[in-house]
């Protein structure tokens, strides 16, 4: 298999999670978009808002899934730009232990980034609208520190695979 299909497969891969994060949006669509406000007009415009940003995100998510599903070659082509049909050859243990630790990196910087965001627009909706959401408790700023040493965390795996490949051999050495 070539780089290219290599690519093509990561590529067609981070659709599917991207479809499954659009559909697990959908159930926060319809309580949003089912919410019946008659009391106030302020709360009603506040949830109207949120249900349209969510039902944006899920139709650009969509779209992005759908797109990336459908065309895998061109995207990694793009992304590979000097592969010529070259075969990926075979890697030794170091290497393996290292890929794994990047993109078990990339598969928590997915989850950190979306809480990020998600406590991000908490933080600025408990600005804004004040009198609708009060402010923010204490269980929700520790779960903002823990989402900022989930991406630290995520971002030291990425970065640092070499470094704790060679700790986690040195360790593996010592003990057998």
């Amino acid at each position: 298999m070539g780089k290219i299909q290599v690519v093509a497969v990561i590529v067609r891969l981070f659709a599917i999670a991207l479809l499954v994060y659009t559909i697990r949006q959908t159930p926060d669509f319809v309580l949003f978009y089912k919410i019946d406000f008659d009391s106030s007009i302020d709360i009603a415009a506040f949830y109207e808002t949120r249900a349209f940003a969510l039902l944006m995100i899920m139709i650009l998510g969509l779209a992005l899934s759908l797109f990336l599903w459908f065309f895998p070659l061109t995207i990694a082509r793009r992304l590979v730009p000097n592969a010529n049909g070259e075969e990926v050859r075979k890697w030794d243990n170091d290497t393996q232990l290292s890929v794994a630790f990047i993109i078990l990196g990339v598969y928590f910087s997915y989850f950190a980034i979306v809480d990020l965001l998600y406590w991000a627009m908490m933080v600025v909706l408990s600005i804004r609208h004040h009198d609708l959401l009060g402010p923010l408790e204490v269980e929700d700023w520790v779960n903002i520190c823990l989402t900022f040493v989930e991406l630290f965390l995520a971002v030291l795996l990425i970065f640092r695979s070499r470094g704790i490949t060679r700790l986690i051999l040195k360790f593996r050495g010592r003990l057998t």
